[in-house]
């Protein structure tokens, strides 16, 4: 677990675990300040590939080293080439050293600078963002079951049982050349927004409702960050687990609403049933 961070705009928890499968956990995560802004990052090294724990781990070091030593008036650009800069790193180490051969990693990066969100990411790692009490997905996976869902050939609730789910199509470290996807527009949060990042051991284990659900509830974000875990592992526990949560603070509110309270409301005693621990524990 890493502890709790406190800054002028933002909390900050997050955690990463074995789930109840993996022999070992190849998931990493980190949260840093650089002099491009702050930075939270999660990789994802490739199941069924040797020394994925090795290729997350030279990503997150090599993104630490990029946004430390590589100012960027463009954040988008510097998104950008931290993750070409990640890959060629896992890619070289890959080519050299055998027991390396075939490694790869997703991955995916927010940076809040000058009060906004930027953020980027390759493979199927996802970033999404609570407001008004609902959970958006930011990023769309890199995966072939996409493909067919953006094919309109099979749908979205087809995709989470489809056989071929855990096939990425891009992930770092696999070609000498990558092109990352970048958001199109920064994001200006607002006090209580929270950004949340994960590894598909959340996603594939929980639905985007019920990972709504548990950030909506009156809970510290490392509580949160807690129970979002303990679920995927009450869900079977497939894969390894990786959650960052940010909520920010001190900035504008952000406009009142009605209708998401009402969603939450005609939700609420189905989750009831569900996630009895988080009710019990307040």
């Amino acid at each position: 677990m890493i502890e709790n961070e406190k800054n002028k705009y933002f909390e900050y928890s997050g955690a990463t675990d074995k789930g109840k499968i993996r022999e070992k956990n190849e998931d990493a995560l980190a949260c840093f300040e650089t002099i491009n802004g702050t930075i939270f990052v999660i990789c994802d090294g490739m199941g069924g590939h040797k020394s994925g724990d090795v290729a997350a781990n030279i990503a997150i070091q090599c993104v630490r080293e990029f946004f430390s030593t590589h100012f960027y008036e463009n954040p988008y650009l510097a998104l950008h080439d931290a993750i070409f800069f990640a890959n060629q790193k896992v890619y070289s180490e890959a080519q050299k050293h055998t027991q390396y051969f075939g490694m790869g990693t997703t991955i995916a990066i927010v940076l809040f600078r000058s009060k906004k969100i930027y953020y980027a990411h390759a493979g199927d790692s996802r970033i999404y963002l609570f407001s008004h009490n609902q959970l958006k997905t930011l990023t769309k996976d890199d995966s072939y079951v996409q493909r067919l869902v953006d094919k309109k050939v099979i749908s979205e609730k087809d995709a989470a049982e489809h056989p071929r789910r855990h096939e990425i199509t891009k992930a770092i470290g696999i070609f000498f050349d990558i092109q990352p996807s970048i958001c199109n527009v920064s994001i200006k949060p607002t006090t209580n927004e929270v950004i949340l990042l994960c590894t598909d051991g959340l996603n594939s284990m929980l639905t985007n409702e019920e990972i709504e659900y548990i950030v909506y509830q009156d809970l510290t974000l490392s509580k949160k960050v807690e129970q979002l875990i303990d679920r995927a592992n009450d869900e079977g526990g497939y894969d390894n687990i990786t959650v960052q949560l940010i909520k920010f603070t001190n900035l504008h509110p952000a406009p009142p609403t009605t209708q998401s309270e009402i969603i939450i409301e005609e939700k609420e005693s189905f989750f009831k049933k569900i996630f009895k621990k988080i009710f019990v524990s307040q």
